[in-house]
């Protein structure tokens, strides 16, 4: 009896030990303090080998690219033979990180790209980080989806981690023996026999619960390991942490969440414990460390390690790489629906040098273009106001901040002088009365140019700009030809630069068309005086008027001096036809110079052209002088990036461009564009768009754009920063001679001591005629002399700027105009040079 005794209180005591030790029961009365990561008792897994995925192609439907990653991350856990594996996430710096390391020479990125479309894997160790709050998960996983969820949530920086520690068959084989032999030595003493009653002697089986509960555990754990003995088993938990305790516990929250086993539907059901890990813990080999846990009690003394039994069918689920995009991982989706989570998924930050315009939409991470983008040329579309001009002002600014030189040719409004304020050394000329004159020479010949070439371009520009067809291009070249050799320049010659050689202008052209015609013209009388005419019209424009202004000298500006200082060359005041001929004309002149400069691999000039359809515009017939004009400058698009001169051009209409600014540009930066359909449909086909995301671009709010850069899957979905205006400028810093030796502290200082009502009565006589120059001079002088104003003419202009600027009522650009005319008045009437 008593041996019988002691075999059933030896039965108790294993099935005691069995109940704490199956399922990790004994975690129940684990406190804060109790998980400690330190050398002693802790498992280090040994990972010798990290690969980062940056994202893939999805496939046709969700499904199939749930499946496709489930793959790739079993055949990740495979492929890790009898070695340690982890499966890591992380928020960095805005950014979410995927990492898979292994503790074998598998080829990860093999295994994946067989698995995933376009997956770009490639090594990357992963550090990991020291977070003051850390914990770990233990029990079945099962969390479809979990790495959509992490890379989702808000917060600080942090971290998953799911350590693997392999199990082979012959050790589960050896579990379900050793389960077998407990159970077999239990069920001896799973009940007692009570007897009732003397007469009848009644007997009842009494079962012992503890005994009862621990064979059924065993049974439980022996019915799990047999149904998937052969399909694969690990051990496995989940490392977690962050920086702060909000995000520490949010975290937490979202682990438990996701998990969806049960006790009553699942097998080998382990319950689901989040525990913390006490103190600080700091890279990688801390951050993955499964920490022992000291048992102390009555049945059992010594260590276990938190880890939990998993089939690798649900580990595969939670250790899959998300199906979205996130900043950090780009999923290229081109089944992009109403339906998709997100309309345009967010691609992998780039990290080369560049210029930062913006952040990516709902995220703080700058969104760049690369300078080796910008060096292949830039193509920036968007309606009126859709804050595409702020944009170009960005780059140009951020250009400048990098020593890169930058020249904008504006054809239309007057908008870039407002980079004064961030560009000190600025120029802006303009053809107009309202500023720094503009004086070029079509006709001057850039140095090392053979003269026949730059004919040739002067009549192209000509005859595409006024729609001139045979006979009036043969013409113009016979009558130009004649007038350079009467100027001592004859074909064959190249051009040098040398002051006593001038070059002739358009006056001297026309002054030589009576003669050609007389000499050259072999046609009949009619159509002599037609091509006389022709003529005429053509040269009277170029030497009359606003562009007769600027083309009066015979030596004017060059390209070198345009490309050697940030400049800005206004051509609003012209006409429409005069804009389109000098534009061709400045980009011919800038290309001759260019192509002589020597090769360059990175950026040294940038050109930017608003209004690019002046010079690049759609034709339909390929024989039309326009048609001729564009192959030429599609030619320079392709040409000029070997001296590191690169080309941003910036229309509202993509698609009456022609097709090469498409193919030769490598970065598209697209604003809200008009329902026009074609404009749509060329810039979402050339961004590779679905039909839901173009339709988007028609809703972008002002500063809103997208960037595709050639070579870098997906667009950038971009909030523009527009510039913070930096030093205070006023209307008369674009002619300042002595910018950087700024008037304005001692001209603030003088109008502390001035009569307001006096200067708005004074102001208001001056803005009431501001374009009359001796009436206008008349009244400044009359305002300055009374108010006692006796200084040189720098600040006499800084002054009256500086007035318009706070009480004047008349717009920015008439300020130009008066600030210019009385800078011309104070210089005794000359233009200023």
């Amino acid at each position: 009896m008593n041996q019988y005794r002691e075999q059933i209180l030896q039965a108790q005591r294993t099935a005691a030990m069995v109940n704490l030790l199956k399922k990790n029961n004994y975690l129940t009365a684990v406190g804060a303090n109790d998980v400690v990561i330190d050398h002693d008792n802790t498992f280090v897994p040994v990972i010798r080998c990290w690969y980062r995925v940056e994202g893939f192609r999805a496939k046709e439907d969700e499904q199939a690219t749930n499946t496709a990653v489930s793959r790739a991350a079993y055949g990740w856990l495979r492929g890790a033979h009898s070695n340690c594996s982890a499966f890591v996430m992380d928020h960095v710096r805005d950014e979410v990180r995927v990492f898979y390391g292994t503790g074998s020479n598998t080829d990860l990125g093999s295994i994946f790209s067989s698995a995933v479309p376009e997956c770009v894997v490639h090594n990357e160790t992963w550090e990991g980080a020291t977070y003051a709050y850390n914990g770990i998960l233990s029990g079945t996983i099962s969390a479809d989806g979990f790495a959509d969820t992490f890379a989702n949530m808000k917060g600080r920086e942090c971290y998953i981690a799911c350590v693997v520690i392999p199990v082979n068959d012959d050790e589960v084989s050896e579990k379900i023996k050793e389960n077998e032999a407990l159970i077999g030595r239990l069920e001896q003493f799973k009940s007692f026999q009570r007897v009732y009653g003397n007469a009848t002697r009644r007997t009842e089986e009494i079962p012992i619960p503890e005994i009862v509960r621990a064979i059924s555990l065993l049974k439980d754990e022996n019915v799990f390991l047999s149904n998937n003995i052969g399909r694969g088993f690990v051990r496995s938990c989940v490392r977690f942490g962050a920086f702060d305790k909000d995000t520490y516990y949010r975290l937490g929250a979202v682990l438990r969440s996701c998990m969806h086993y049960d006790s009553e539907n699942q097998e080998g059901f382990e319950p689901v414990r989040i525990l913390d890990v006490h103190g600080n813990v700091g890279g990688s080999r801390g951050c993955l460390a499964v920490p022992r846990v000291n048992i102390l009690n009555q049945i059992y003394h010594g260590y276990a390690d938190l880890v939990s039994w998993q089939t690798l069918q649900s580990l595969e689920k939670f250790c899959s790489m998300p199906i979205n995009s996130y900043t950090g991982f780009y999923v290229r989706n081109n089944n992009v629906t109403d339906n998709t989570l997100s309309v345009f998924p967010e691609i992998r930050p780039i990290k080369d040098s560049g210029i930062a315009i913006g952040s990516f939409i709902n995220s703080s991470v700058s969104a760049v273009i690369p300078l080796s983008a910008i060096y292949s040329h830039m193509l920036i579309t968007g309606a009126t106001r859709s804050g595409k001009t702020t944009t170009v002002k960005g780059i140009v600014k951020g250009l400048y901040d990098m020593g890169i030189s930058t020249l904008v040719i504006e054809a239309a409004k007057k908008e870039y002088i407002g980079l004064l304020s961030e560009i000190p050394e600025l120029k802006v000329l303009t053809p107009g009365n309202d500023g720094l004159q503009l004086f070029i020479n079509p006709l001057q010949v850039e140095t090392g140019t053979l003269i026949e070439n730059h004919v040739d371009a002067v009549v192209r520009a000509i005859t595409a700009s006024t729609a001139g067809e045979h006979p009036i291009p043969e013409a113009l070249e016979g009558l130009l030809k004649q007038t350079y050799e009467k100027a001592g320049w004859h074909y064959g010659m190249m051009a040098y630069e040398d002051e006593r050689k001038p070059f002739p202008t358009f006056k001297d052209a026309y002054n030589n068309i009576p003669e050609y015609i007389k000499s050259h013209a072999r046609y009949g009388v009619e159509v002599k005086q037609n091509l006389e005419g022709a003529l005429t019209l053509r040269t009277e424009n170029m030497y009359t008027g606003a562009l007769g202004r600027s083309f009066s000298k015979p030596f004017g500006i060059t390209a070198k001096e345009l490309l050697e200082t940030p400049t800005v060359i206004e051509l609003a005041d012209f006409s429409d036809t005069g804009t389109e001929f000098l534009m061709n004309i400045l980009l011919f002149k800038l290309h001759c110079y260019i192509s002589r400069l020597p090769e360059s691999n990175t950026l040294k000039r940038v050109i930017v052209v608003e209004e690019a359809h002046n010079v690049f515009r759609k034709t339909i017939s390929e024989d039309s002088s326009r048609a001729r004009s564009n192959d030429y400058f599609e030619k320079m698009l392709a040409e000029i990036s070997a001296s590191g001169t690169g080309m941003i051009l910036c229309d509202q209409r993509p698609g009456i461009m022609s097709d090469a600014v498409i193919a030769n540009t490598s970065v598209k930066v697209v604003h809200a564009l008009t329902a026009a359909k074609t404009d749509l449909d060329l810039m979402a086909s050339s961004l590779g768009l679905s039909s839901t995301q173009a339709d988007r671009i028609m809703e972008f709010d002002k500063g809103i754009c997208l960037i595709g850069i050639r070579g870098i899957p997906g667009v950038q979905h971009v909030k523009v920063k527009p510039l913070v205006q930096g030093r205070n400028t006023n209307p008369a810093c674009h002619i300042c001679a002595s910018r950087f030796r700024c008037r304005k502290t001692s001209v603030l200082k003088m109008i502390q001591s001035m009569d307001e009502g006096q200067v708005r009565y004074h102001l208001s006589k001056i803005q009431a005629n501001p374009y009359n120059t001796a009436i206008l001079s008349h009244n400044i002088d009359c305002m300055l002399r009374d108010l006692n104003v006796s200084a040189a003419a720098a600040t006499k202009c800084c002054l009256l700027g500086v007035l318009l600027q706070k009480y004047g009522t008349v717009s920015y650009q008439e300020s130009r105009v008066i600030l210019n005319s009385y800078n011309q008045y104070l210089k005794g009437g000359a233009n200023n040079e």
